[in-house]
């Protein structure tokens, strides 16, 4: 360790480079630490002079990490949890606790994080027990009513001031469909013979409250162009309408390398009408209730939720 470059650093910076990487926005980044742009964007040259590396290069979806802070990334995210942890009270004992906590979180984001959660708890915590919801109508009103402790979604437009976001990573969806699809022997998929094929939409909430439908303005008009056949919240029931026809759906790659699914449904990227792709990524989040913050129950399990949903990148 050279204490010495450490005590020359302000680690402050540190927290802002970190949250670049996640928000690649410095707009984002300075509503995050309740500071300007300006403020932002000279922690940004400070980090820059002190590493010698230009970090982030401008381009139209916003910063582009350099290949330095790319790899800089997961240990600086490792390093934050870690001080968090080490101001925790000393006197939790996550092994000891007994407690009851209750999560949103859609079947598909379960099938990623669940198993790895509920082992680790298993092994950290096992006297806690966690009641998972995939359809609660209003989540952020059951957080803020003390119904839900935190909830894993697809990131909305707005949340309340009362709210605590906390990206955890972006997914490229796909098209999913059976193994043996007509539409799974092309790499590439045509517009045009995607159009021919019924959809299953999984529905999650009013799409268009998600960040998801904003992301590319022609989504909404493409969606008009498609021939919906099922929509509904239940994962499997999507699943099996997808393996006993020849509907397509629009989902996370997750469920293509399932353990359980990998053999039966095979992902293929979204195709375009025109030339240009689709900026189409999922950007997930984990929310909180301020109510919730002072809480050394629910700050030990949230470092757990963000550690497991590291595989949602």
């Amino acid at each position: 360790m050279n204490i010495d470059q450490l005590a020359r650093l302000d680690l402050n910076l540190l927290i802002t480079l970190h949250l670049l990487l996640e928000e690649r926005q410095v707009s984002r980044v300075a509503e995050r630490l309740h500071v300007t742009q300006s403020t932002v964007s000279k922690a940004l040259a400070r980090l820059r002079s002190a590493l010698g590396d230009p970090l982030f290069t401008r381009g139209p979806q916003g910063l582009t990490p350099s290949p330095m802070a790319l790899a800089m990334a997961p240990a600086l995210a490792q390093w934050l949890r870690d001080a968090d942890q080490l101001l925790l009270p000393q006197g939790f004992d996550s092994r000891s606790y007994q407690g009851q906590f209750k999560l949103a979180l859609g079947e598909y984001l379960g099938v990623a994080v669940m198993p790895a959660l509920v082992a680790r708890l298993a092994a950290q915590a096992p006297g806690i027990c966690l009641s998972a919801a995939a359809h609660e109508s209003n989540p952020l009103k059951q957080l803020a009513e003390g119904e839900l402790d935190f909830a894993v979604q697809l990131e909305r437009q707005h949340y309340g001031a009362g709210f605590e976001v906390t990206p955890l990573g972006n997914i490229q969806p796909c098209l999913l469909m059976r193994r043996d699809h007509p539409l799974a022997r092309p790499a590439q998929v045509s517009w045009q013979a995607f159009t021919q094929y019924p959809q299953v939409r999984l529905s999650v909430g009013d799409f268009r409250q998600l960040h998801f439908w904003q992301q590319d303005a022609r989504l909404a008009d493409y969606e008009r162009q498609l021939h919906y056949v099922l929509e509904t919240s239940h994962l499997m029931t999507a699943v099996e309408v997808l393996l006993r026809t020849d509907a397509v759906m629009l989902g996370p790659p997750m469920l293509a390398v399932s353990p359980r699914l990998r053999d039966l449904l095979v992902g293929r990227d979204i195709p375009s009408a025109d030339a240009a792709p689709l900026n189409t990524l999922m950007r997930y989040v984990l929310v909180q209730h301020r109510r919730t913050q002072r809480s050394v129950p629910h700050d030990w399990l949230r470092e757990q939720l963000l550690s497991v949903c590291d595989l949602l990148n």
